[in-house]
């Protein structure tokens, strides 16, 4: 009587790159990768891959609508346009301090001589400023400021907003001043500027 013994059948060792290793086996190769890696993907022609490679660097920066072509050159025209009308004003005021000195006295205005010469040297000012777009919400608190005391002193003094016999209203210049001067101080002078060299992105 002859006893049989059972062949034992050796396994070749598996890859334990291969996708065939059970998913509940441990990965040898785990001590031998980079720190910090992130394992292969199956069928990837990169061995490791780098965690910084698979981190989302999130949305991309939008450039803000006063940088861009546009808004920056619609700002700039109206930057150099209320330049035009502030410096005529202000070179007006200080060409003739005499007539300006007077008609501030007429009006009320508490010292007329100080700030005859005030008013028109910031006009001039706040022009330049406008110009070259540096300081434009400063500027812009400036024009609301000359434009609000030339409704109150001088366009609006006796209430009668409307004049018979002349179309619209008294003060349509002065009050359209004060809205860009409002305009400037909320938005800056765009792109196009000096002031933007100083802002933060």
């Amino acid at each position: 009587m002859s006893s049989t013994t059972p062949e034992r059948r050796t396994e070749p060792a598996a890859d334990p790159r291969s996708p065939d290793r059970p998913a509940s086996a441990p990965d040898p190769t785990h001590r031998f990768r980079p720190h910090g890696s992130v394992a292969p993907t199956t069928g990837s022609a990169v061995e490791w891959q780098d965690p910084k490679d698979t981190e989302d660097t999130g949305p991309a920066r939008v450039r803000h609508v006063v940088d861009r072509f546009d808004g920056a050159a619609g700002l700039l025209v109206l930057r150099l346009v209320t330049a035009v009308i502030l410096a005529i004003r202000g070179l007006q005021k200080l060409q003739h301090l005499d007539v300006t000195r007077a008609q501030f006295a007429q009006l009320g205005i508490p010292s007329p001589d100080t700030l005859a010469v005030v008013v028109g040297g910031a006009e001039f000012a706040i022009a330049f400023a406008l110009i070259i777009g540096a300081f434009v919400r400063l500027a812009g608190l400036g024009i609301t400021v000359i434009a609000v005391g030339a409704l109150s002193y001088v366009r609006w003094r006796t209430g009668d907003v409307f004049t018979a016999g002349q179309a619209g209203f008294n003060g349509e210049l002065e009050l359209l001043l004060a809205g860009v001067g409002l305009a400037f101080l909320g938005l800056g002078g765009g792109g196009w500027g000096v002031d933007r060299r100083f802002r933060r992105r």
